[in-house]
């Protein structure tokens, strides 16, 4: 069997991945930011106007609203999974206006143990549907566009030249199958192996007989570090394009809302079984 990224949608089913430590003081990305309760979605799109995330301050964020944002990167699973649908246009929270900074503030400190009501534009029609945030690594993105179409590096198909190299096989296996969005290996220009994503991946598969199946991981958790290095971090992309079959690895990982790790060893690529 070929080893190679298997796309479907969003979902990349990734014969690899590397590891990682983590612990109380885990960050999720180069900013520092840690696991919080997340809405589900992983970007939002402002046609025109002046809008703004996470502004405020680290301990009371809020969000700034013009206009009515679409949101796009839905995590399946996660929490708006089968509840909003891409391109969904928020037009209110739990009652405020999208506009308003009351909802930009409800939007931007959610609670893993308060629902949250959005007003969603659908079809030209609008309605009401209730969300439980879930605590995680994929904080939203935010691209502000003069039309309603989205730039083509956040819609290129999954097959498609990423920037910055050329896409390549596995270089090990870790038997997992992962929802992480746009996200593959390349190869840099420099000759050197990197693995790429634009969202937090999330485990929706282990193969029964693959590596992952011997340690702790479980369908619906995240992973965050791969040995004591940021996935999602330029350093910890380079670090698992190093990684080599036979190698004993620590994956950090959120599972829910507590923070684990699990240690497995890499397998070889399938192409060489």
């Amino acid at each position: 069997m070929r080893s190679r990224l298997a796309v479907n949608g969003h979902v990349v089913a990734l014969l690899i991945l590397g590891a990682a430590h983590l612990g109380a003081q885990t960050v999720c990305d180069d900013d520092g930011r840690r696991p919080a309760p997340q809405p589900g979605f992983g970007l939002l799109q402002c046609v025109g106007g002046a809008c703004d995330i996470y502004g405020g301050t680290p301990s009371a964020p809020e969000h700034r609203f013009t206009v009515e944002p679409r949101v796009w990167r839905i995590a399946h699973p996660g929490p708006a999974d089968g509840v909003l649908e891409e391109g969904d246009q928020l037009v209110a929270v739990d009652g405020a206006p999208i506009t308003t900074r009351r909802a930009g503030q409800r939007l931007a400190q959610l609670s893993a143990q308060t629902p949250l009501t959005l007003t969603v534009r659908r079809a030209g029609l609008t309605r009401s549907v209730r969300l439980q945030p879930a605590v995680g690594c994929n904080y939203p993105m935010l691209v502000v566009t003069e039309t309603s179409q989205l730039p083509a590096e956040l819609t290129r198909p999954a097959h498609a030249r990423p920037r910055g190299g050329t896409t390549v096989d596995a270089p090990f296996e870790l038997g997992i199958t992962l929802a992480c969005g746009d996200c593959r290996w390349i190869r840099r220009y420099d000759g050197g192996l990197e693995w790429q994503t634009l969202e937090v991946p999330r485990v929706v598969a282990i193969t029964p007989d693959g590596p992952a199946s011997r340690s702790a991981l479980a369908v619906g958790d995240q992973l965050l570090t791969v040995d004591g290095r940021v996935m999602m971090s330029e350093a910890g992309a380079r670090y698992l394009g190093s990684l080599r079959p036979g190698q004993r690895v620590v994956i950090g990982y959120a599972h829910g809302t507590e923070i684990r790790t699990t240690t497995l060893s890499t397998g070889a690529p399938r192409t060489t079984r």
